[in-house]
């Protein structure tokens, strides 16, 4: 069956985020192993800050068998072909997607969506909204902007799960066993 999975702010190998402690020691293995067990019908969207620093669990992340979106984050710095060269299918700075009736942006950080627009945007950068500002204008958690954070998971997770649990649909998401176009 495909699914798909989103994931952020992985940060490998950036050592800070457990010396003062952010993330647990330990971290970046376990979000490994748990994409690990992602299939190869199966595409995640990284919504970025993924590459801090080469480290092994790195290669093990960039060998899984699924499909790999990259949003580019503020710590990306390389070009689009230097991750597709790397193992991700496709590189860019948001991605655009309309499932299951819903139109999605994906990026790194928040895009301004109107309130009076159909869509939303499911964004990283902010991990637990605790040291980031928002942006000005037309910002609205809960309503048109979902944070993704990756502390306390340590994993993917499935993208109707996502919006079942933040409520960003009001119609039920139950999964159609399809990739809506992935």
């Amino acid at each position: 069956m495909k699914r798909i999975y989103i994931i952020s702010d992985c940060h490998w190998n950036h050592r800070h985020l457990v010396t003062t402690g952010i993330r647990p020691e330990g971290y970046e293995q376990k979000v490994a192993a748990e994409i690990a067990k992602l299939g190869p019908d199966d595409t995640l969207i990284d919504l970025g800050d993924t590459i801090f620093a080469a480290a092994p669990q790195l290669r093990q992340y960039l060998d899984s068998p699924c499909r790999k979106i990259l949003c580019r984050g503020n710590h990306d710095h390389q070009s689009y072909n230097w991750y597709v060269s790397r193992g991700y299918a496709f590189a860019c700075e948001a991605l655009v997607l309309e499932f299951q009736g819903q139109r999605i942006t994906f990026s790194h950080k928040p895009v301004p969506i109107p309130l009076d627009v159909r869509g939303i945007n499911i964004h990283g950068h902010h991990h637990q909204g605790d040291h980031r500002s928002y942006p000005e204008g037309e910002y609205h958690p809960g309503k048109k902007h979902f944070l993704f954070t990756l502390e306390g998971l340590y994993k993917p997770v499935e993208l109707s799960r996502f919006l079942h649990q933040t409520g960003a649909f009001t119609a039920p998401v139950i999964a159609k066993g399809g990739s809506d176009g992935l």
